[in-house]
């Protein structure tokens, strides 16, 4: 029999191009939510610690006697909002009713709704008032104590370090213009290792030299990791933004195998013009079909530097045209062997590109320096938090696609005395996901 009643008909939406069976879409189920992977959030994050690590990292600026949400409740809500692509504050207006956020949340399914937009930016702008402080180890601690097992047997860790920028809108504090950008910015330092894992995450103003500060965050890391990992051997990629004697030195004395990018120089370039005429003769035997590269190596010292240094560099001539690039570097590899390792850190730009484009940690819009660092922190505990989930099923997904995959689900909620039934559709494909990452240890 038909359930029709006057209140469903009025709130009926009918499609009438299926055909003599009209499509009816009515919004008469009780609870219903597009958000049902966030209890697959809520279980990783049991695992990892990371939303409770950075609320204990974080300083508390309330009276007791006003807290209605925790920090811990803040810190989880906002990181599990922007995980589930609701990135701005504003956004916590829609989810804070929402029966899954408030279980994945720590509350009941009928308790006491989560923290509004008010409260949210409340945080973002007092935690972050004084600085982040502990809150910027937080993911370094996450991975120690995730491979303590294998680093304390050794092996070897490759760090790859890069920037990227944020653009700025209006009065924001320590936006400026830069010229490599060509925009008002913030510039976001990330550090990762190769397999993904974020180390370190840093907002520097627009116009800032990153070099100064990428040398402090790594000698902060390193010797984090020396002190835990005395038996780890240490390697570092970064592009040309790095490049220069300090960060050399620091890398040869403490003995960790290092290729950045150099730039181009004319003395460089003189150089290796026989490799470039080589590159260019083997382009005209193939018949100008296929690009061709040749390498090299040669010692350089420049004024600025102590010593010489080894100099890999690469003549290719593509379909395009003449190209030359440079490595500086202490490895004792063959050229083409150096410069194939160097070449691996352009996956970092795809970490990069699931920070900025999958989980939009370019939405740094709060008037204060502190305030967009706290922001920063954020989505990047996010970030690790997807980069673990993933980890669990197919660790080349995009952050985007894992979220359409496994996040964003639609699901009938259904509250009984003793259990709260999460009902999703019998034609989801991804359901052998679940339990995939349920098994994983």
């Amino acid at each position: 029999m038909t359930d029709c009643t006057n209140d469903q008909a009025s709130d009926q939406v009918v499609f009438p191009f299926a055909g003599r069976r009209r499509v009816t879409v009515t919004c008469s189920e009780a609870e219903l939510s597009n958000d049902a992977g966030v209890l697959l959030l809520r279980h990783v994050d049991q695992r990892c610690g990371l939303t409770s690590a950075l609320a204990e990292a974080l300083s508390e600026w309330r009276n007791p006697i006003f807290i209605v949400h925790s920090l811990h409740d803040l810190v989880r809500e906002r990181v599990f909002a922007i995980a589930q692509g609701y990135e701005d504050g504003n956004d916590a207006q829609r989810i804070r009713n929402d029966t899954l956020f408030k279980i994945a949340c720590g509350r009941s399914a009928d308790g006491l709704e989560l923290a509004s937009q008010p409260s949210i930016s409340r945080f973002e702008n007092c935690a972050g008032r004084d600085g982040l402080g502990a809150g910027k180890d937080v993911l370094l601690d996450h991975f120690m104590r995730k491979n303590q097992r294998r680093l304390r047997r050794g092996g070897r860790l490759v760090l790859d370090m890069d920037t990227t920028d944020d653009p700025t809108h209006g009065q924001q504090e320590f936006a400026f213009f830069n010229g490599y950008y060509d925009s008002y910015c913030y510039q976001e330092l990330l550090i990762h290792s190769e397999d993904g894992d974020l180390f370190w995450c840093e907002l520097l103003s627009g116009k800032e030299d990153a070099r100064k500060p990428a040398l402090r965050a790594l000698t902060h890391i390193v010797e984090r990791l020396r002190q835990a990992f005395p038996k780890v051997t240490l390697a570092l990629r970064a592009d040309a933004g790095f490049a220069g004697p300090e960060m050399y030195d620091y890398c040869e004395d403490e003995d960790i195998e290092y290729a950045i990018n150099g730039g181009t120089h004319k003395p460089w370039k003189d150089r290796v013009a026989p490799l470039l005429e080589r590159a260019e003769s083997l382009h005209k035997a193939s018949g100008e079909t296929a690009p061709v590269q040749v390498f090299g190596e040669f010692l350089y010292q420049a004024k600025s530097w102590r010593q010489p240094r080894r100099i890999v560099a690469k003549a290719q001539r593509t379909l395009v045209g003449p190209d030359e690039r440079f490595l500086v570097t202490n490895s004792t590899s063959a050229p083409d062997a150096v410069y194939d390792w160097y070449a691996g850190r352009g996956q970092e730009e795809n970490w990069i590109k699931d920070l900025k484009r999958g989980l939009k940690s370019d939405r740094l819009s709060c008037s204060s320096h502190n305030a967009n660092e706290l922001r920063l922190v954020l989505f990047c505990v996010a970030y690790q938090l997807m980069h673990e989930l993933r980890r669990r099923i197919v660790p080349s997904l995009q952050l985007d696609t894992l979220r359409l995959r496994l996040l964003r689900v639609a699901a009938r909620v259904q509250v009984t005395a003793r259990r709260v039934w999460v009902r999703l559709s019998r034609a989801y494909p991804w359901r052998h996901l679940w339990h995939q990452i349920m098994a994983h240890p």
